[in-house]
């Protein structure tokens, strides 16, 4: 088993296309590194105390306006309780940081599925295209073995793609840019409950990383769903890249149905628990791992039906 998936990650790493894959996300973390840096204004000086009470003091007035929505109501009332530390605390708070960066630089993420959607597609489909599926099943090992092989091997590749945005945008962001302070810097960030609730801003930026890293997984599970359905790495490749841009917006429609907190795009991207504010109320992190979970199983099981009971035919 471990020689099989050796072998599949051998066919990955010769290919040239995977080495580009790698080097546009470099490039990715760089250009988005320069505009913020580019970005970067100064806005702490002598006075950073007097411009933060004056900031609460605005803000206590917002807060009074009857309009007030509940998630502008918690985003204000992070500010002023992040403010209030800040004075209570005499600590300035920081200019953009590496750390700040990092969390930034999670939202590459979704060009590192983009690519592990496109490698998905491919690992099955193209086995049948070239008519070497004939090659892997004439070798002593179960057509589920080498199902388990070749996704094993996508799911290394996405990870090793999101520790490479990690690590760059650390390498990048602290040693080009902005300097390696800012990690103890606290965060705060809203509960459901309405509770505000406080960590490191280098807690955060890894938190920011784990909490999209199921996006991944999820989509490039359908990729790798419908490639053994379709037999067709274009079809696979096109209808999960639709789910990933489309498939929040398309849930959103179902807002009036209760079921809506069930649907898998919903509950994929998780950094909505980072601001307090899960796209259908009563949903949680426990919620949506154990349904991300269910919908994991579907797919890989209707996947591995597909591969290892119906016909090869080439």
């Amino acid at each position: 088993m471990f020689k099989q998936i050796r072998n599949e990650n051998l066919k990955i790493y010769r290919r040239s296309r995977t080495w580009v894959m790698f080097g546009i996300l470099l490039i990715a973390v760089l250009l988005q590194a320069t505009f913020m840096f580019s970005m970067k204004t100064k806005v702490i000086n002598n006075d950073w105390k007097q411009q933060l009470i004056q900031q609460n003091d605005y803000i206590q007035s917002q807060l009074a306006a009857p309009q007030l929505t509940r998630e502008s109501k918690q985003l204000l009332q992070v500010e002023f309780i992040q403010n209030k530390y800040f004075i209570e605390h005499n600590q300035p708070p920081t200019d953009y940081s590496v750390w700040k960066f990092i969390g930034d630089a999670s939202n590459q993420i979704i060009l590192a599925t983009i690519f592990t959607v496109i490698l998905a597609g491919d690992m099955l489909a193209t086995e049948f295209t070239w008519g070497t599926i004939k090659l892997l099943l004439i070798r002593p090992i179960s057509r589920g073995k080498i199902m388990l092989a070749k996704f094993l091997a996508v799911c290394w590749f996405g990870l090793m793609s999101i520790l490479l945005i990690f690590i760059s945008s650390l390498l990048i962001g602290g040693g080009l840019f902005f300097g390696v302070n800012g990690g103890s810097e606290p965060y705060f960030y809203a509960v459901p409950s309405g509770n505000v609730v406080m960590m490191s801003y280098a807690g955060y930026a890894c938190a920011a990383f784990l909490l999209k890293a199921p996006v991944l997984l999820m989509i490039s599970t359908i990729a790798f769903m419908l490639s053994a359905l379709t037999r067709s790495s274009s079809l696979a490749i096109s209808l999960s890249l639709f789910f990933l841009f489309f498939g929040e917006y398309l849930t959103t429609l179902l807002g009036k149905y209760q079921w809506e907190k069930y649907v898998l795009f919903v509950n994929m991207d998780m950094t909505h628990y980072l601001n307090g504010n899960p796209l259908v109320p009563g949903m949680s992190i426990r919620f949506s791992i154990a349904l991300m979970a269910v919908y994991f199983a579907l797919f890989y099981s209707i996947g591995w039906i597909s591969f290892t009971k119906r016909d090869i035919s080439v």
